[in-house]
């Protein structure tokens, strides 16, 4: 089977729930002499029969003011969807731009939602003037922002003369060649672009011009700022902005029967297509999949639940009760997915994609960080795995202290074990792949938890490695601000004490590589050996 072939599929079985967004949709119950006369009528209608069709759900709303503010009608229109079809000009008029945005604004908050297309009567370079519109909303600025930056730049007219250089930069900072096209930018106008970066405030140049870009472009900019894109491609007119995939199409030149093989191909062009429809896949399964419920589960009550809980509130622990339940259900899930397969690793389809090139250093770190770690936005207790760096300090350290220990911190009288680690160039961390005990917090945080020779070094191999683990007195395990305060006592008796900021948490399997080496050391044996 293709590929396209093979992403399409995943993408149909990806979308079982659909609402349909515009201030002149046809509604299920409106009258025929109600009716506008809308191209949106027709649309409705043959959008509903398509969908129905393709086994999709969908609801059709027809927008009236003020909706966006209503949050119960939000949360019916956006809760449990997988697509959102939202027009660009929600009330007719340009007004409407900024509530469509708004509104995207809240469906990109639902984790839950694949897809969101903006399905507009735009064409030609009006589409251009959206896939801006929401660049600049989602940028990680808001209105104040770039109108203080615009007054500082409406005076500059050299900077002026290269807007349509910025504005290539900023809907192309994904592609191959923009460091190229911003280096030869550079070279040949290095006053104007120090002179952005002197006004932005940004010592990255690749940022410091997207910004300028937004501002001079005078597109539209939330009152509170939102997210930056990670996946920008101006081309297909698609983004991706924390879970979620936007799309940009004309209702004219995509019929309700073509849309969702449209949306398709307009994904599977993307560079990082695979790896997203890798996780649509196995969202899929897991829906269908990983029940919760079983026979077992459905051989005892409440009471039992509840007499197992008194047993752990007899002992102390009650508020470990809810987080055993929840492992016992996760793990339940995962057995049941366990033998599943999935299409896009089938070796055969594989063979057939391997076209034998050799990713970028960027796109390996990108990888180890997905398999090494994740960081939990609702995290705000010490935990296994928790990182944290040093306050003014290049010092990190993980948290190796068993999980039932952290849950129930009394257990050690608070008294929790670390390892140390220090940032690692990333070309030797990539050498050193697992030979090594490094960590990959992000594109821009690698660290290592010992000291590490380059397996260049013939030598290395017959080093030996140690991971010391350090015990630290952690008074209050829920963060504050995102930080926890370390105590310890040095060797003249004095109290330590330093603050942490939560990095990230890296996944159980890798951390628990390190424990298992931390807790070697204080079981090693020293010996000596004359050396040349």
């Amino acid at each position: 089977m293709s590929y396209q072939r093979q992403a399409i599929g995943i993408i149909k079985e990806s979308i079982k729930s659909a609402v349909f967004i515009d201030e002149n949709a046809r509604g299920f119950f409106q009258n025929q002499d109600e009716l506008k006369g809308e191209r949106e009528e027709e649309i409705s209608i043959e959008l509903f029969n398509n969908f129905k069709e393709n086994g999709i759900s969908l609801a059709i709303h027809q927008y009236k003011i003020d909706d966006e503010k209503n949050e119960n009608l939000k949360n019916y229109l956006f809760e449990d969807r997988d697509l959102v079809l939202l027009d660009w000009n929600l009330d007719g008029n340009d007004s409407g731009q900024d509530i469509s945005l708004q509104l995207l604004s809240d469906i990109i908050k639902r984790p839950h939602i694949h897809f969101c297309t903006i399905y507009t009567s735009e064409s030609g370079s009006k589409i251009d003037n959206v896939f801006m519109n929401i660049l600049s909303y989602f940028s990680g600025e808001n209105k104040q922002f770039y109108d203080e930056l615009y007054e500082d730049l409406e005076d500059e007219e050299e900077i002026i003369a290269l807007k349509d250089a910025l504005n290539y930069i900023n809907v192309n900072r994904d592609s191959v060649d923009c460091g190229k096209k911003i280096g030869a930018l550079f070279q040949s106008n290095r006053t104007e672009i120090k002179k952005i970066q002197e006004i932005t405030k940004l010592s990255n140049k690749k940022c410091a011009i997207i910004k300028a870009s937004n501002a001079l472009n005078r597109t539209l900019a939330p009152i509170e700022s939102h997210s930056c894109p990670s996946v920008v491609n101006f081309v297909n007119k698609t983004l991706v902005i924390d879970n979620t995939i936007i799309s940009i199409l004309n209702k004219d030149e995509n019929s309700p029967a073509d849309l969702i093989n449209n949306i398709s191909n307009q994904i599977i062009q993307g560079k990082t297509s695979f790896t997203q429809l890798l996780g649509l896949e196995m969202q899929s399964i897991f829906s269908k999949s990983g029940a919760f419920i079983d026979e077992n589960i459905l051989d005892f009550g409440k009471d039992a639940i509840i007499f197992h809980r008194e047993k752990y509130r007899m002992d102390g622990h009650l508020h470990y009760f809810p987080e055993f339940i929840k492992e016992i259900m996760l793990e339940k899930a995962k057995l049941n997915i366990r033998n599943k397969s999935i299409s896009l690793l089938d070796n055969i389809f594989l063979d057939n994609q391997n076209e034998g090139k050799t990713p970028s250093d960027k796109e390996l770190i990108a990888m180890n960080v997905f398999y090494n770690s994740t960081k939990l936005k609702n995290d705000n207790k010490l935990n296994f795995g928790d990182v944290f760096r040093k306050k003014d300090s290049k010092d990190y350290f993980i948290c190796v202290t068993a999980l039932c220990d952290c849950l129930r911190p009394e257990k050690i009288e608070n008294k929790f074990f670390f390892a140390k680690g220090e940032p690692i160039k990333k070309e030797n961390a990539l050498q050193l792949g697992d030979t090594a005990f490094v960590s990959y917090l992000s594109d821009k945080q690698i660290v290592k938890w010992t000291d590490v020779i380059p397996s260049a070094d013939n030598l290395h191999k017959y080093s030996p490695v140690y991971i010391k683990p350090l015990q630290y007195t952690i008074l209050n395990t829920e963060f504050e601000d995102n930080y926890i305060t370390f105590k310890s006592i040095n060797s003249v008796g004095e109290i330590d004490t330093f603050r942490g900021e939560y990095v990230t948490t890296i996944k159980s399997n890798y951390t628990q590589r390190i424990a298992n080496h931390a807790f070697n050391h204080p079981i090693r044996v020293g010996v000596d050996f004359v050396k040349k």
